[in-house]
Order: structure tokens, then sequence, then C-alpha cells
């Protein structure tokens, strides 16, 4: 049986002799003086109970739930000694064990209760008949209570035990005695001194004791007598705080609030928000977190519960002796807390109402950070440290608590760390080695455990960042990288990786575009600012490299990257002699001298490095720089000297010869208006057209590109598209930067696509991707894949679509192609064979399979078994997918073939009614198998065979029916009902096929007996039209002109949309119907009229009655176009 040992409470023997911790003065009697020595303090202490299994928290709870003080054990015999009513005891920790030898005050203590004990059993015998009789034997039960406490520390003190989990063995049998002893003194005087007046206290001692030894229901026995006896008592209020903290421990939730709620309206302070606290617990374990944080919160508040309530609890760890329900409740509230308020929490406002002391508020802040690391909520547990820390003095405790929180957060959780939180303890910790002792060891360790920690945050963001695919937080990781890097050079500028964490630093800035700042520390790297380098070579490369990419400088920073770009090419130059020969970088000097606008040095500088390297193949980029500063000053002197001065160089570049004497030529062409008014035919309603003449006609690129530029702006005033693109197809022509080539271009292309010349963008698309090598080539094709959709021109999307450019375009524009594509093929017009490999290759889920097994019989051969191949793979004997369905549809379409031929053969009896219903119910149990999925080429074909099935039996019934007179009425009943089922399943399939354009709708209709074998899809009768041009013809001219000049009218557009559409340019018109739908929202249903229309005289029905349900009626365009669309369905 399991033994109890108990803890108890601490008399003026055990703690005055030995740990001296409370104030007040004891007896004067004599014999008091012979028991307790000269009058020392003594504590008031509860006796708990300490059971198997039982932890330190909850004894510890216990303890301050009960708040049990008791006498000093020798209590005064008269009315002089006064009551032994408990002392007040200090709030702040005492030490226990201030003397080392704290077994030997433990044995002098025990001698000394041993001793007393004598004493008094000697008076209890000497005053058999005194009044205070009653007080000796009270005595005597404190006493054995006390010497049974004594022997417990001394057994735990022995065995080094601190922990209080201990089970109770033989060696622990004095202390169970000595218990046992001192509740039969109590009960003893319960028996003899009925009339005593201190039989409440005497009750309540007893249950202490009871409950020590875990006589639990002698001691609820016991606590509910007192409470009934003596219910206004003191007592009767720590008991029924007993008994609440018993039904807790036994898990009797419900009996331990019925005690505690009592208790919460105490008069007593201490007892009342005990019951507060302990109820608060029960709430948090019934997960009713907002409850017991305000209980919480109403302990920590109260005013009425002062320091010296609280009774002290002691600690065999660490030797001291401490209590205080606040503390308590404000530690037990954090996990509530973090329950209560999951989002936007101020723990730091909310704890700063409650905490009565800044010591509890900032140990329980404390514990609320550790809380959230538990959580995983790392952000909010370091902003608590950091509350924290900004509200002690003491630097080495900030860097201790950062240290160990650091320790406790994975390393990839650390990610999200503040930079600015990291900042702050790196100061903390330069404060501490600053300015106070530490060892040359301590500052080693921390030196390295804070290095580590800083670069790890750097290194392990910048590597995140790189494997990184969305571009934000790519972003976001490289921005936390290099401020960790800043902050590792900052404050370990010579740590011994220092040098790899400025390069990092530079990698970083080149992937943020900050080329100046990658630059640079690519240059201080080399320099040696962080230490020595190893590969220096690379390191000035880098730089050099880095500082000559373009990027948007302010002026100031376009000085300074010049600068820098100087001196890095003559530090290579210096660190590498051999270097001072390079072309490349000569140039660059050249070049970085006329950017900073040092013309005469730099234009003298260009001419010598011309002469110095012939044979480079910068010179015709020196040449363009020197022609450059005359051109954009029309400085046709300077341009003729200076084309004089390099074609005497005699350069082996036949062409730049050429060219420097064309430029030479073109210098004198000053008069270029006065040439071009005085051009012969020369039209001042139409000078565009002369000006590109002029252009064209001259081989001197500034009058060509002013002519070009003049042409331009009179075209497109002049509403003259022809021309305008011609200009401006001439200016890309002779443009030779590949930016400015690729801008005109793409307003080229953006005027023909507003003026609906599709074909002519389509072109120019392609120009673009031939001639611009800066040009993105993927942005073109997917703009041309876009362009092709909306022409609805499949020819060429065919031939588009095994272009390896496909697999750069975006996964919008795929979706969109594979759900548009996957829609044409479900028509009657007849598509590429690319297409349908295309759709075949990128499947991607049943519904694109299912669409594909439907189209399977128009596809190529290849395309056609590879899709049946798949759906087999797929589907093996299982029906779950809509494709497998029907991939199991011949079969059944086979079993209602022989179904109908056997009941066909079947005689009309009645003995062969029973089976042949049997076989119909299990052939439409085959049926409904095949019952949604969401095929409506499926679901008719299931209807028309249900259909079948029905009628069939009817038949077979009618025969028998005719055959069996006696029973005819009841057989031609039944053969009524299947022909009703038949009708049904006929109506159904008819339902089907209404929604469906690819079947036609006679399918449905009784007769049609070969549906069941196969519903044929419409096969292809019309070739989708390809564009080969754009329409050329006045109307539309006139109205493109229109549009050309003002884009903001929609009916422009729409009228030259419909008049597509009346000429049979069914492309354009669906495309320019949807270019107006995006452009002008409040017309989308005419315009939707118009697309409608299109697309279904283009073939594609289903997606042109689409558009139409959704149109409004302009022009009655919908009614028309519906109504022949619904004709060619076969719609009635």
């Amino acid at each position: 049986m399991r033994q109890v040992i108990p803890i108890p409470f601490a008399s003026c023997t055990f703690v005055a002799r030995s740990v001296g911790l409370c104030g007040v003065q004891l007896a004067r009697l004599r014999f008091l003086r012979r028991a307790c020595g000269t009058p020392r303090a003594f504590l008031g202490r509860a006796s708990v109970y300490f059971a198997t299994g039982i932890g330190i928290r909850r004894l510890f709870l216990f303890l301050l739930m009960t708040g049990v003080q008791a006498t000093c054990g020798l209590a005064l015999a008269d009315e002089e000694a006064g009551s032994d009513a408990p002392a007040p005891v200090p709030t702040a920790t005492k030490t226990v064990n201030e003397d080392p030898k704290f077994q030997e005050k433990l044995t002098d203590m025990l001698a000394r209760t041993e001793k007393s004990l004598k004493l008094i059993r000697e008076q209890i015998l000497q005053n058999q008949s005194a009044p205070f009789l009653a007080n000796l034997y009270l005595q005597l039960g404190d006493l054995l209570a006390q010497k049974s406490t004594t022997l417990y520390y001394m057994q735990m003190e022995r065995d080094k035990n601190t922990d209080l989990k201990v089970q109770a063995t033989k060696k622990f049998s004095p202390v169970v005695v000595a218990q046992k002893e001192a509740i039969s003194v109590y009960e003893q005087i319960l028996r003899e001194f009925p009339k005593f007046d201190k039989r409440d206290k005497v009750m309540y001692r007893l249950a202490i004791s009871e409950k020590s030894i875990d006589e639990g229901a002698a001691f609820v026995a016991t606590a509910e007598r007192l409470i009934k006896t003596y219910p206004q008592s003191k007592e009767a209020t720590q008991a029924r705080l007993m008994l609440g903290q018993h039904f807790f421990d036994m898990q009797d939730l419900s009996e331990a609030l019925k005690h505690l709620k009592v208790v919460m309206e105490s008069q007593y302070p201490f007892e009342r928000d005990a019951a507060r606290y302990r109820v608060g617990v029960i709430y948090i374990q019934q997960e009713k977190h907002a409850e017991a944080l305000q209980l919480f919160a109403k302990v920590a508040t109260d005013d009425e519960l002062k320091d010296e309530d609280n009774p002290l609890e002691v600690s065999l760890k660490t030797k001291t002796v401490s209590s205080n329900v606040k503390r308590e409740a404000l530690i037990d509230s954090v996990r509530a807390y973090t329950q209560v308020y999951k989002t936007n929490p101020d723990p730091v406002g909310f704890y700063s109402r409650i905490a009565p002391t800044e010591s509890l508020f900032q140990e329980t802040i404390e514990k609320l950070a550790y809380r959230y690391i538990f959580l995983k909520n790392y952000s909010s547990a370091i902003r608590l440290l950091r509350t924290l820390s900004e509200r002690t003095a003491d630097p080495q405790k900030v860097v201790n608590v950062y240290h160990e929180v650091l320790l406790m957060i994975p390393v990839n959780d650390r990610i999200d760390l503040p930079v600015e939180e990291m900042q702050f303890v790196l100061e903390k910790y330069n404060y501490y080695i600053t300015h106070y002792t530490v060892t040359a060891d301590t500052k080693n360790k921390m030196f390295d455990f804070f290095e580590t920690q800083i670069r790890e945050l750097g290194t392990h963001a910048h590597d995140l960042a790189k494997a990184e695919k969305d571009f934000a937080r790519k972003k976001h990781l490289f921005e936390r990288a290099r401020l960790f890097y800043h902050l590792y050079l900052a404050f370990f500028e010579k740590g011994p990786r220092a040098v790899k964490i400025a390069i990092n630093l530079g990698d970083v800035y080149y992937n943020q575009g900050n080329y100046l700042e990658s630059g640079s520390f690519y240059l201080r790297v080399f320099s040696g600012e962080f230490g020595t380098p190893t590969e220096k070579v690379a390191l000035i490369q880098n730089s050099i490299l880095v500082l000559q990419k373009s990027a948007d400088y302010s002026f100031y920073e376009q000085l300074r990257v010049k600068g820098l770009l100087v001196k890095a090419i003559r530090t290579y130059m210096a660190f590498d002699p051999k270097q001072q020969n390079d072309p490349g970088l000569n140039f660059s000097l050249c070049k970085i001298y006329y950017e900073q606008g040092f013309y005469d040095h730099a234009l003298d500088d260009l001419l010598q490095y011309m002469k110095r390297f012939p044979n480079s193949r910068d010179v015709e980029n020196a040449t363009d720089l020197i022609l450059s500063y005359f051109n954009t000053r029309s400085d046709f002197k300077g341009l003729t000297e200076w084309t004089q001065k390099i074609l005497a160089l005699n350069l082996p570049n036949t062409k730049l010869n050429q060219r420097l004497k064309d430029t030479h030529a073109k210098a004198v062409l000053r008069k270029l208006d006065e040439q071009i008014k005085t051009t012969q035919g020369f039209d001042m309603f139409a000078q565009g057209k002369t000006y590109l003449q002029t252009a064209l006609a001259s081989s001197d690129l500034a009058t060509r590109s002013v002519a070009l530029e003049q042409a331009l702006g009179r075209s497109k005033a002049e509403r003259d598209i022809d021309t305008f693109l011609a200009a401006a197809g001439a200016m890309a022509n002779s443009e030779r930067s590949p930016a400015k080539k690729g801008e005109i271009y793409s307003s080229m292309a953006d005027e023909s696509l507003a003026v609906t010349r599709f074909a002519r963008a389509l072109a120019i698309w392609d120009e673009m991707a031939r001639t611009v090598p800066a040009a993105k080539t993927s942005a073109l094709f997917e703009k041309k894949i876009r362009l092709l959709l909306m022409l609805h021109d499949t020819v060429q999307l065919g031939a588009n679509l095994s272009s390896p450019q496909m697999n750069a375009i975006n996964s919008a524009t795929k979706k969109s192609l594979q759900q548009q594509l996957m829609g044409m093929m479900d028509s009657t017009v007849a598509l590429p064979p690319v297409v349908y490999n295309y759709l075949v290759q990128n499947a991607a889920n049943d519904d694109d399979w299912s669409a594909l097994a439907k189209s399977a019989p128009k596809m190529p051969e290849q395309s056609r078994q590879q899709v049946l191949r798949n759906i087999s793979s797929r589907c093996g004997d299982s029906l779950r997918f809509g494709i497998c369905k029907r991939q199991a549809w011949p079969r059944t379409a086979a079993m209602v073939s022989q179904f109908a031929q056997a009941v066909a053969r079947t005689p009309g009896q009645l003995a062969n009614v029973e089976p042949t219903a049997g076989k119909m119910n299990v052939l439409l149990d085959e049926i409904k198998r095949l019952e949604g999925s969401a095929d409506p080429q499926l679901d008719a074909q299931i209807n028309v065979a249900a259909s079948e099935v029905y009628r069939q039996f009817a038949g077979f019934l009618q025969r028998t029916a005719q055959a069996n007179k006696e029973v005819a009425a009841i057989l031609n009943q039944k053969a009524k009902e299947s022909l009703t089922a038949s009708a049904q399943s006929q109506n159904q399939c008819l339902a089907v096929v209404r929604a469906a354009p690819s079947i036609p709708q006679h399918v449905c209709h009784s007769g049609v007996r070969a549906q069941l074998e196969v519903v044929q899809l419409r096969q292809p009768s019309s070739q989708a039209p390809s564009i080969s041009g754009d329409p050329h013809f006045p109307e539309a001219i006139e109205l493109q002109k229109k549009i050309f000049v003002d884009r903001k009218n929609w009916r422009n557009l729409f009228d030259l949309a419909e008049l597509y559409l009346k000429n049979g340019y069914y492309n354009h018109a669906a495309a320019a119907s949807i270019y107006g739908l995006s452009s002008f929202r409040d017309d989308e249903q005419d315009f939707g009229a118009i697309l409608g229309c299109a697309v279904g005289k283009m073939g594609f029905l289903g997606e042109g009655l689409y558009h139409l349900e959704k149109a409004g009626d302009i022009n009655n365009h919908k009614q028309v176009c519906m109504a022949e669309f619904k004709q060619k369905r076969g719609e009635r």
C-alpha cells in the first residue's frame, strides 16, 4: 500500500533555531523558555502532504492554496501568552541555508523537539486537573507534527533529493508514525474537551494532519465537520480552500469549483485570492481561457492582499523560502493570455496595468516571451525581450537573455528576426565588454557566439534569396542579407570572416541592382579594407564589370560610379601591368572621361585610342562617341573636321571608313527644310509623304533622321496611316541602338493593333524578333500567341505551338491557350493536327482527357492512340473518373445490344418474365454506373441505352400478355410503365444535347438504334479561316483613319468590327470585338454581339452562342446569328 509522506509545517524550533525567518515574540513562561530557548522569531507554516507521484509544483500550489499558519507548538497556557494567531511574514525571498551546516541544524532541531516533547508530556501528567490541560494537549500535537516535519527534511537532506517527488519507503515510517500520533492527540482533544474554546483550530489541524498522510476520507469528513460546526471562522474558510484543492487533485473539478467559488467571496484576502487563482487554473484545464485570465488579473490587482498575507513555502533545491499568490497568478496567466489574445496582442500594456511591481512585471513578460517561443511566435517573443532589455540597466542580463533565446529558436525560423533587435543586442554586448571587467575567455566565447549568429543570419537570408522564385520574397531576403552583412561589418570588421562577408555584400548589392555599391565593395575588399583577400584578380574584375553596367543613376551617383570605375581600372593596371595594353580597359577609360563631360580631353584620347588599337572591336564605338558629340550640337564644322581626322588614320575597317565618308558628306546638308519645300511634287496637304521620300532618298544619316521624324509627325496629323508606318519602319531600320529600335517597333505594333491591322502587327513582332537582339523575344512571342487566339487563327497557332519559345510564356497565357483550343476542338472546325498533338501533350487533368477522348475520332492516329493509352492507364478497372466511364461505354453498349437480341428471341411465357426482368435490372445498374461523367456525349448515350432497354422489355411484356390472357392486364400495365421510363430517358437525352453543340438532337428520337453503338461527333465540316493579310478596302481604311486620330470613340471601332463581319473578315471581326471589349467596358454587350456572330460563322458554334447569350441585340445581330447557329446545331 502506498504510504504518504508529510511535509509538516515549520514551528519555532524548526525555523527560529535553524533559519530564523519571521519575528513574533514567544512565551514569557518559564517552561516555554526552556522548550524554545530565548525568545526567537518563528515562521508559521501550513502542514501539507506529499503523495507518491505528485510533483513539486502541485505541492507548492497546495501550500499556497491552504495558507495555513500554525503556532510555535508550545502555545501559552494563560491569557498573558496571547492567542496563537499567525504572525506576519516577509514577502522577500529568504535563504534557508544561510549556515552551510544545514544538516547539523536539523539534527539539533530534532533534539530540541524531542526535549520539548518530553517536557510537555511531563506537564500533561502533572496538570491533569488544570484548566489549560487542553492547551497542553494541543501543544503536544503540534510538537509531534513538528517532529514529523524535521524528520522529513533530515531524510530529504541525507538523500540530496530536492524535487519532492519521492516514493514513501520504510525509511520514512518515523515521519508517518509521528504524524499519526499527532492525529490521535487532536482526536483526543476533540473527544475529551467538548468545551475547549479552540476546537475549531484543533479540528483544522486534525484535517491538515489527515491530509498529510493521505487519509482522504477522514480529511474530508473532518473538514466538512469544521465547516458545519464553525461556518464563520477563518479556519472554516481555510478548510473549504483545502477541500477545493483536494477535489482538484482528485480531478473532481465540479466539486472543487463548488468549494472554491464559496471561498472566492470570503472576507479574507489571501484565501479569497488563492481561491480565485485555483479556479483560474481549473478554467485553463477546461480551456476557459478568457475567464481564467480575468480571475488572474483580479488576484494581481487586489489591493487588499498585502505581501505579508502570503504564507511562505520552502524549496530544498534553492534553500529558499518564498510565496506570492500574485506572482503565481501572473505567471499562470501567461498561457491564458496567449490563448485569448491570439491576434494583435498588447502584453506590455496589459501586464503594466495588472502587475503590482516592476519585478513581477519583468518576470511575467519574460515567461510570456518564452511561451511565445514555444508557440513559434518568434516576432512577439523578440519584441517582449526588447521591452525587458530596455527596462533593465544590466547589459550582461540583456546579452545572456538573447544568447539563450537565439539558441532556442531554430536556424530556419530565425529568418524573420528583426535586424534592429540584433543591432540592439550587439550594442549591449559591445557596451558590456567595453565597460565591464570580463575575462578573456568569456570575451572570446561571446565574440564567437555573436559573430556566428550575425554571420549565419546574413548568409542564410542570402542563400534563401538566391533560391527563392517569388520576386517580392526574393527582394525581401536580399535586403535582410544586406542589413545583416552591414551589421556584421560594423561590429566584426576585423573578424575572421569579414572578407567573405564583404564579398557577399557585394553580391547582394549586385542582385539588388545597386551596381554602384556592389562595385564599390568589391574594390574595397580588393584594397584590403576588411582583411587580406585570396582571389584578388576575380575581385577587381568583378568591380570593373559591375561598375560598367547601366542603371538609373542620379547625376551625382553617375559621377561617383564613373570615378570608381576609373579607380578600379587604374588599380587593375597597377596590380597587373599587362592590363595596360588591354584594348577593352583602355576604351573604358576613354569612354568614362567622355561620359563625365571632359570632352576636350576625351576626344583626343579616343582618337589616340583608335590609332593605338586600330583592330579593336571598340574602334567603331569610339568613332560613334566622337560623331555623337558633334551631331547632338549640330556642329557640322566640327563634324567635318573630326571625320577627316579619323579617316586620316586609315583604319582597317572598310565599312567604318565608308560611314565616315557619308557622315562627312551629310555635314553640308544644313538646309533640309528648304530642300524639302523645293522638292518637285511637294504637296502642302500631304507633307508626310514628301518628307518620307526625301528621307528614303538620302544617304546622309542626319538628314535621313530629321526627315523621318518630320514624316512621322506630319503623317499623324494628316491621318495617313500608311505613310506613318512606313516612316516608322524606315526609322527603325536606320536606328543603331537596339533599345530605341525596339521602342520604334513596339510603337508601330501598337498603332497597328489600334487600327485593327492585326497581320501588320504580327509581321512587326516577327521583324523585331529577327533584327532587335535586345528585344524580349519571349514576350513578343507571348503577344503573338494572344493575338492569334483573338483572331481564332488555328492555322498560325498550330505553326507556332512547336516553337521552343512556348516554354517561356507565362502560365496564365498557357492556361488560356489550352482552354480556348479545347473549346475549339469541340466544334465542327477542322483543327490542324499539330493542335491536337499539343493538346494531348499538355493535358493536365481529367477534364482535359475527357474532352480529348470525345474528340479522339477527329485526331491524327498518333494523338488518338496516345489519348486511348493514357485513359486506359489512368482508369484500369475503375470508374472513378468521367473518362473511365467513357472508356467503359463500348462494353455496356454491347451488353444493351445483346439484351435486345436476347429479349427478341425469348418466348412470351410467364416463366420467362422474372428472369428477363432480372437481366434488365442488372443491365440498368450497369448503365447507371456510367452516370455522373460530366460528359454530354456519354450522358446522351447512356440515356438512349436506358430508353432502349425499357422499350425492349416493354415489347417482351406485351408479347407475353397476348399469350397469357389471364394476366394480360397486369403485364400490359407493367409494359406501360416500362414505356414511360423509356420516354423519360429519351427526354433526359434531349435535355443533354440541347446544351451540347457537338451532338445533333435527332440522336434521341425513337428508332435511332445506332446510337447504342456510338454517338458520333459532328465531323469537321469547315476549315477555320486563317488571315493572310489585313482587309484593305476604302470603307475599312476610312474607319481605320478615324481610329488612328481618335481611339476614345467606341463607335468607330464597333463600326469597323461590324464592317469586317458583313464583308466576311470573321477573324478580324472577332479580334476587333475582343479589342473593343477590353477597351470599352460600357459597350461590351454591343461588341459581344459582333464577337459571337464572328466566331460562330467561323464554325465555333458553341463559343458563338455563349457570347451571344450575354450580348445585346444591336442592329439585330444577336437574333439573326442565334437563329442561324441553332439551326446548324439541329435545334428546333
